[in-house]
């Protein structure tokens, strides 16, 4: 995105060389880049959180070396990502996150509540709860797109938007205007459309594609039958067939209980690491 703010989350152990090609592609996009860096805070002993308020916290020696030590691996990566940065002449800055799981989704949705884009370091994953949180509250509780498996390239040749007439996915379609208007094909697919009462067969996604036209976007409309398969399944297949680069789809139009007791389409393609998807909710 030209002239943009992109979020990337990344953590202490983060390497240089993954910082380093965020910060050479937003330089070479004029994107403003908010390194996200996160350290997790040591976990507090159970002793002291049932301590009196006019009496000491029986914390022990060893929590307080661990908390320092955090503290110094922290600064350190602070320090050596600003150099890196600096290095590849692109306006960023770096923005230290010190916090516990249960802080995790405020300081997220805060920062991301005023940016474009929100990237994660591939080695988030490893955090599968910090990643999740941290994904959970760009989309719940900011207006940014998340970006999963993403760089910060553009623009993407191909891109396949899934879409179903929902609200997720056309707020998907949106946030996603500018790689689509940079594509050089966008491919709108719907499964399984439903029929009217006559039978005439109704297809979703007509609207978007005149839409994206106005935008100048070259679209083409496809609906294809699942065949009883999984909806993420179909998408990746079908992405894989036409060489698209990018997904982009709705997040969660099913509650997220419900998701992640039956599993779902967001889940799945949040869960596979071949594709882009850029998603919001």
């Amino acid at each position: 995105m030209h002239n943009a703010t992109a979020v990337y989350c990344a953590s202490v152990s983060t390497s240089d060389q993954v910082i380093q090609t965020a910060a050479r592609k937003a330089a070479e996009h004029d994107t403003h880049l908010s390194v996200l860096l996160h350290s997790e805070y040591p976990t507090m002993p159970i002793g002291a959180h049932g301590a009196l308020p006019y009496a000491g916290a029986p914390v022990p020696d060893g929590w307080s070396t661990a908390l320092a030590a955090a503290q110094g691996k922290l600064k350190d990566r602070i320090d050596a990502v600003e150099h890196v940065c600096a290095a590849e002449h692109v306006s960023a800055e770096v923005i230290p996150f010190f916090a516990s799981d249960a802080d995790i989704k405020r300081g997220i949705a805060h920062v991301a509540r005023t940016c474009d884009i929100v990237f994660f370091a591939p080695d988030l994953r490893a955090q599968s709860s910090v990643f999740h949180e941290m994904l959970h509250a760009v989309l719940f509780q900011s207006p940014a797109a998340a970006m999963v498996n993403g760089t910060l390239d553009l623009p993407h040749d191909t891109v396949l938007v899934a879409w179903d007439d929902s609200l997720a996915g056309a707020r998907a379609a949106h946030v996603a205007l500018p790689y689509l208007k940079e594509a050089s094909g966008v491919h709108i697919v719907g499964f399984d459309a439903p029929a009217t009462d006559t039978g005439a067969q109704i297809e979703p996604g007509r609207e978007a594609a005149t839409w994206l036209s106005h935008h100048g976007c070259t679209v083409t409309l496809t609906q294809l039958p699942s065949g009883g398969r999984e909806i993420a399944t179909c998408i990746l297949e079908h992405a894989r067939e036409i060489g698209a680069d990018l997904i982009v789809a709705g997040a969660y139009g099913h509650s997220r209980l419900r998701q992640a007791v039956f599993g779902g389409t967001s889940r799945a393609l949040i869960e596979q690491t071949e594709l882009p998807v850029l998603m919001a909710h």
